[in-house]
């Protein structure tokens, strides 16, 4: 059930991505359907008929919007919406009186949290904060200037790549720097951040 939510949240940047990069708005609703089937998955695989039903009549809801020429605004949506919100939970975190979102992540680790350490995790919150911030601004920026193919090929997925780098890079100075509160690999790694839950 969860890899097949992982697969569908994976095709939609693809999905988006080609179908502006084609020019064809027909596709459009391919990449909308997947993100909308995303919170049905459970009562798919339980084999709810509620679930069932729901699922063509989205699809067929999402296809008249595209024919309607309202698709590509509705795609514009998760690059400005998913970022923003990860920004907010991430960057208030970092108010007074709150624990930084990577601090409660280290907080698990057996190893004991030092000062150099709360500063270190503080700091990749803040980063994180203004990369997710600068995400949202650049798509906002980009519909606004009306460079749709532009706005696609950072949103789908340069940004994604980003992530993926600010990540391994965060790893490996991880490594090199704190050898000794490393225990698991970077598969591992990336597995326990996906299970952590941001809304505590």
């Amino acid at each position: 059930m969860k890899r097949l939510s992982v697969l569908l949240v994976a095709a939609y940047p693809l999905l988006a991505h080609l179908a502006i990069w084609l020019r064809t708005p027909q596709l459009i609703w391919l990449p909308l359907l997947c993100l909308c089937t995303v919170p049905l998955v459970p009562g798919l695989v339980a084999g709810r008929w509620q679930s069932w039903l729901l699922l063509p009549l989205i699809g067929a809801g999402l296809y008249l919007l595209t024919a309607a020429g309202a698709g590509q605004y509705v795609l514009y949506l998760p690059s400005l919406i998913i970022p923003t919100l990860l920004m907010g939970v991430f960057g208030s975190s970092l108010r007074a009186g709150r624990t930084p979102l990577i601090t409660r992540m280290a907080l698990l680790s057996p190893d004991p949290m030092t000062l150099e350490i709360a500063r270190y995790t503080r700091s990749w919150t803040l980063i994180w904060t203004v990369a997710f911030g600068s995400m949202a601004g650049s798509a906002a920026v980009l519909i606004a200037l009306g460079e749709i193919e532009l706005w696609s090929l950072t949103s789908n997925v340069v940004n994604y790549l980003l992530a993926g780098a600010l990540f391994a890079i965060e790893y490996g100075y991880r490594c090199w720097r704190y050898p000794e509160r490393q225990r698991t690999g970077f598969i591992r790694y990336l597995r326990n951040v996906a299970q952590f839950d941001i809304r505590a």
